[in-house]
């Protein structure tokens, strides 16, 4: 589509904010500058920026999970905030002044296809949430807004709110001493918004006067009003999550009946409506119907002034006591950022389990290693042994070859089989990534055929290593040993190739509990 189309569709129905996608192209941002120029009040533009700067310039820093397992905790929450400042300096120079990040989800069911290493951990609430705390006060301190989510919390149901209301089944004091523990942290820490997702509470939450079916969070008073405003005391801007997933859509007959219902529940803004015009007149129509009292439209609209009047975006430029639009203080130098990223890299990599003591690796120069980048249902757009910026060879083979090893990539069983014939070692590469929709991270049938368990028992050297999903190695039972990297990104990629040549320890800590075998 041209930009001055594009242009001319985004604004024909002028929004309270945007969402820049991943990349944040030169062209879009131009429309973004364009389209700021041309609204009544400024839009707030936001993005995906869960850990790390997701635009094309951005500096890779894992996932959230490299974050969560470093050790101790005080080293934790330092990176987390060094990387929140990097991502809001990086974020604002394209516009960008809203993460829709952190997520305070909690991994406490390995089955949860969507939350995963997008989470800070699990095993402990307390530290997971402070870890994102110091995440989103690097940003807030660089005037970007963070936002927590996704109340009342996913990662304990084994479905996806993308395609189906799921449910957090915990009771009510255990939803308190974990999920209510890390929104009461994110609460009192001052994050200036809230994301709520199309999640049910099976303690709290209503129930559908015609269905019986729970109510996602999004449609629900009980969920947004009476636990997040009233009991923990919630004041800034809530947020649902796009409303195009089946957690909501399933419940409805069309979009603008949803509309309607989210901010009559509490909402205060819709994130990716589809047909905006018609969602508009819906709105008004409720609003003059009665069915929408003027009090919940004029609080929902106050509430986004008040947001943005403190990312400065309102027309008075004068300096008030409550602005919260600083200028871009002490900023980070390339190499700051770097070492930033290198440093969450190298203190993240987690070495699980080593029982036959293959790390560090001591095969004499010259021996043949191969790696195989285990095979996956849904194919991730990039290979986890891809050169970057043009180089012939990934970070792993780099390393390995620069320390005087013969590396060969496979991506097959049948190769596989045919290079470890009269190679030194194998490598059981993994990469499982997170799919909206697709209902399950876990290995799927091509990836088990693949192992090579024979060899694995016969004393011959084969590697498990997840780039990813830290629950493999329940999935996979008895390996002998398993080192979980949580991210595919070069410099974690490094780091592990680095501890695996026992040239930096292994120092990262499971932030997650398995399941026992």
């Amino acid at each position: 589509m041209p930009e001055e189309e594009l242009l001319e569709r985004a604004l024909e129905v002028p929004c309270g904010g945007y969402f820049m996608g991943k990349g944040g192209s030169d062209w879009m941002r131009q429309i973004v500058s364009e389209a700021q120029k041309r609204l009544p009040v400024k839009a707030v533009i936001s993005g995906d920026h869960e850990f790390g700067c997701q635009c094309d310039h951005g500096t890779g820093l894992g996932r959230a999970m490299n974050a969560g397992a470093i050790q101790p905790l005080e080293d934790a929450v330092e990176l987390a905030y060094h990387a929140g400042r990097c991502t809001a300096q990086e974020c604002r120079a394209s516009g960008i002044r809203w993460s829709l990040g952190p997520v305070l989800d909690l991994n406490l069911n390995p089955d949860n296809p969507i939350v995963n290493t997008r989470a800070f951990g699990g095993s402990h609430p307390t530290s997971a949430a402070a870890v994102a705390m110091a995440y989103a006060r690097g940003m807030q301190e660089q005037g970007m807004a963070a936002c927590m989510k996704h109340f009342p919390g996913d990662g304990a149901d084994a479905r996806d709110q993308h395609s189906v209301t799921s449910i957090n089944p915990l009771s009510e004091h255990d939803w308190m001493e974990t999920y209510g523990k890390a929104f009461q942290a994110g609460i009192d820490s001052g994050i200036l918004s809230m994301m709520v997702g199309h999640i049910a509470w099976r303690t709290r939450s209503g129930r559908h006067p015609k269905t019986g079916f729970l109510l996602p969070a999004t449609v629900d008073p009980r969920i947004q009003v009476d636990l997040l405003r009233e009991e923990l005391g919630f004041q800034g801007l809530v947020l649902t999550d796009a409303i195009p997933m089946g957690g909501l859509q399933s419940h409805f007959s069309c979009e603008a009946e949803y509309v309607v219902e989210t901010i009559r529940s509490g909402a205060d803004m819709v994130l990716f409506p589809e047909d905006l015009k018609t969602s508009v007149d819906a709105l008004e129509k409720a609003l003059c119907d009665g069915y929408l009292s003027e009090k919940r439209v004029d609080d929902a609209f106050g509430r986004v002034l008040a947001f943005k009047a403190k990312l400065g975006l309102l027309d008075s430029e004068e300096e008030t006591g409550d602005r919260f639009r600083p200028a871009l203080s002490s900023p980070m130098e390339p190499r700051e950022k770097l070492e930033v990223s290198r440093r969450i890299a190298e203190r993240s990599v987690t070495l699980v389990r080593d029982l036959d003591g293959l790390y560090p690796l001591r095969l004499p120069e010259g021996s043949k290693l191969v790696l195989f980048e285990m095979p996956f249902d849904t194919p991730p757009r990039h290979s986890l042994l891809e050169a970057e910026g043009g180089d012939r060879l990934s970070p792993l083979e780099t390393e390995l070859r620069a320390a005087g090893y013969r590396t060969v990539v496979v991506r097959n069983q049948a190769d596989a089989e045919r290079e470890t014939a009269d190679a030194c070692a194998l490598f059981h590469l993994f990469f499982s990534t997170l799919s909206p929709r697709r209902g399950s991270i876990r290995l799927g049938r091509a990836a088990m055929d693949a192992i090579a368990w024979k060899r694995a028992y016969s004393g011959f050297p084969v590697y498990f290593v997840s780039f990813g999903n830290p629950y493999i190695v329940w999935e996979l039972g008895a390996i002998h040993n398993y080192v979980c990297c949580y991210s595919r990104q070069p410099q974690v990629i490094k780091a592990y190739a680095r501890a695996l040549l026992g040239q930096i320890p292994f120092r990262g800590k499971l932030p997650v509990d398995l399941p026992e075998q």
